[in-house]
């Protein structure tokens, strides 16, 4: 029953009529309100309960695997296609830093300590993200793994007439580890970049904001800081939207999690044996979970393209800074101070 009908109810058993008092409405209200927080209260628990564990359905349908399934390899598609984009707008950002600061800084004559400190942010941020993304190159390559291990495993189903049941048992345990694994060490990777942003924006912004405010100039030197912080805003802008792609990336991993969950769970309540009604359900599985294991390998690899895209800024940039071999150089240390290596 709802709540309003409830203490309307109780309105006319308290006063006799079909009208309440108005202390009974001031209770009403306040009754309403208190059991609004707490229904929000436990949503909330509930929600991030939810975000700890993986659900897993009782029947094995191939349905709902997010992005990373055949409805979603359209979604993949996209979403490499826009990582492709935001890795060009990110490079692109990164390597004006140090050319426009660089360029600002040929015409004072003497740099403020505010320039010299953002300055050295710069250099920092830049190693900042060479070190944050280079990784991804790594997680692609896991991404890579667990789509040829979805592709074998669904080889695997599609041959097998069910008589080496060990063998299918094993290939889905071992398949239910490595997406653990590598789901894992993704989210690791997106802590990262999460907190890369808020470096950019709660300690770079600022520096950039104070060299502009305390250096007073006209003319060339106030565009150039205008430039570099218009491209400082644009390159958080596009951190955020890329790091949205990679929640994408992650959230279609938790589905294939699920799945395989719940793959195993359908194949543990119907065994094959002698009851040809629970030997049918079983075996009208199998073909599902085959062409879903394939399917899904493939949307993997649009993720493997779109990580290896994402992490070679780190690259752009050690290049741009002749970091890599020239750094361990000595003749070139001097030539190119700002030089950057993993």
């Amino acid at each position: 029953m709802p709540l309003t009908q409830r203490w309307t109810l109780s309105g006319r058993q308290d006063s006799g009529s079909g009208r309440t008092t108005d202390s009974s409405e001031e209770e009403m209200e306040s009754a309403s309100e208190e059991e609004s927080e707490e229904e929000e209260e436990e949503e909330e628990e509930e929600e991030e309960e939810e975000e700890g564990m993986v659900v897993v359905p009782e029947t094995f349908t191939g349905e709902d695997s997010g992005m990373l399934s055949v409805g979603g390899s359209g979604a993949a598609r996209e979403a490499e296609a826009a990582m492709v984009e935001l890795a060009g707008t990110i490079s692109s950002a990164l390597t004006q830093y140090r050319e426009q600061f660089d360029r600002w800084e040929s015409l004072k004559p003497e740099p403020p300590l505010s320039a010299i400190r953002a300055s050295l942010l710069i250099d920092q941020g830049l190693a900042r993200f060479v070190y944050v993304l280079e990784p991804f190159r790594y997680a692609a390559d896991r991404f890579a793994d667990l789509a040829g291990r979805l592709h074998d495993f669904g080889s695997l189903l599609s041959r097998s007439n069910l008589d080496n049941p060990p063998k299918l048992w094993n290939s889905l345990c071992a398949l239910e580890d490595q997406i653990g694994v590598v789901r894992d060490g993704f989210r690791s990777g997106m802590i990262e970049v999460e907190e890369l942003h808020d470096w950019l924006d709660g300690v770079l912004t600022p520096a950039l904001a104070e060299v502009k405010f305390q250096g007073g100039g006209m003319g060339e030197e106030t565009k150039l800081l205008s430039r570099i912080l218009d491209v400082h805003s644009y390159l958080c802008e596009s951190l955020v939207t890329a790091g949205s792609v990679l929640g994408l990336y992650r959230t279609g991993l938790e589905h294939v999690q699920r799945l395989i969950g719940t793959l195993e769970c359908s194949l543990q309540q119907t065994p094959p044996d002698d009851d040809h009604d629970h030997d049918h359900q079983f075996r009208a599985i199998i073909p599902h979970a085959a062409s879903w294991a394939k399917t899904t390998a493939a949307s993997l690899l649009s993720s493997v393209n779109a990580l290896a895209v994402f992490s070679s800024i780190s690259a752009c940039l050690q290049f741009h800074s002749h970091g890599g071999l020239s750094s361990s150089r000595s003749d070139d240390l001097g030539q190119h101070p700002h030089g950057i290596s993993y």
